[in-house]
């Protein structure tokens, strides 16, 4: 097995196939041309729908974090804002009582409006995040260290909990990072990243990602909202 840190410094490294260059170059085309036959025999279409360098982050991201698919966005909020988007009107999220402030404010005003329910629970107390669940909660969501108070969550006893119910468990795992923690192997479904904040690190950089630990309706949900959305 490779050591995670040899893992970080290589992944998403390997020579360009066409040019052999050592550092991956930037795919910055909007368009991709057909072949003779009209088709697009080289699998890119439109940058919307999928693009090359944003290809090779997501698998390099969804390997680290032990994941079958990663979906990235443009920002942090966008991957949040998407998720809700792919639940159903009435649908229920349990949150923490500290959570990153426009997470809460995205879910309990503007999707609150689509008819999405919530309750915001002492997340360290697994009493609690029992009493909150619902017949229509769909996630549970953690953030471990939380932002800004750096709570710490059971994310394997809450995992237990919201499998427990049929949902599924999101954990924002920003300030820890895959080198960290890796939320799956504790039982997580979905890992949220603002890539803006540990992963970039440099202050130059803004983005966000879903990693999910296997297919199901709502990652096939998310996937299709971020070819069709252009978040």
């Amino acid at each position: 097995m490779i050591d995670l840190a040899t893992k970080l410094a290589r992944i998403g490294t390997e020579p360009d196939p066409e040019t052999g260059a050592l550092t991956p170059p930037i795919h910055m085309a909007s368009t991709y041309a057909r072949d003779e036959a009209g088709e697009y025999s080289r699998g890119f279409v439109y940058s919307r729908l999928e693009n090359p360098t944003r290809r090779r982050f997501e698998e390099a991201l969804a390997d680290i974090e032990g994941g079958e698919s990663c979906a990235a966005f443009s920002s942090g909020m966008a991957s949040a804002m998407t998720l809700f988007q792919a639940l159903d009107p009435g649908d229920h999220i349990v949150f923490p009582a500290d959570i990153y402030f426009g997470v809460r404010h995205l879910a309990t005003t503007v999707f609150s409006r689509w008819g999405l329910k919530s309750d915001i629970v002492d997340m360290s107390r697994l009493d609690s995040v029992q009493d909150a669940i619902t017949d229509r909660t769909r996630i549970v969501w953690a953030e471990s260290p939380s932002n800004p108070q750096l709570n710490i969550t059971d994310i394997e006893g809450v995992a237990e909990i919201a499998h427990a119910a049929s949902a599924q468990l999101v954990v924002d795992s920003t300030w820890s990072t895959p080198y960290l923690m890796q939320p799956i192997a504790l039982g997580a479904d979905i890992v949220l990243h603002s890539v803006t904040k540990y992963l970039g690190g440099h202050s130059d950089v803004l983005g966000g990602a879903l990693v999910f630990s296997e297919k199901t309706t709502l990652s096939e949900r998310v996937h299709e909202l971020q070819r069709e959305a252009g978040a």
